[in-house]
């Protein structure tokens, strides 16, 4: 009597918070002893998708003296991140009610 002629391998992965590159991996069949069965095309790669999103860059309010010379700002990551981040940023003029644009 024969047995199946297909079976199911099951590789557990981890699941993390971690936004980043889906990952690859490889798995290979080898014969175990006695050769009762020769191994044909025994590599195949499986691909772990990337299921997180990535994290939310906020930057918070400053405020510094004119004599110190510089205002500095805190950018945070809502979370971690496995790629490199980074962000452009630029100055630009703030209408305030006692500096406004256009009063004469």
């Amino acid at each position: 009597m024969a047995g199946p002629t297909e079976m199911m391998v099951t590789v557990a992965v981890a699941d993390d918070m971690i936004d980043e590159h889906d990952e690859m991996f490889g798995v290979t069949l080898m014969p175990k002893m006695p050769d009762y069965v020769m191994v044909g095309d025994g590599m195949a790669t499986g691909t772990i998708m990337d299921n997180d999103d990535p994290p939310a860059v906020s930057i918070a309010d400053a405020s510094g003296m004119e004599a110190d010379g510089e205002v500095n700002f805190m950018v945070s990551l809502s979370g971690p991140s496995g790629l490199p981040i980074s962000v452009n940023w630029a100055t630009g003029d703030v209408e305030t009610p006692d500096d406004m644009y256009g009063m004469a």
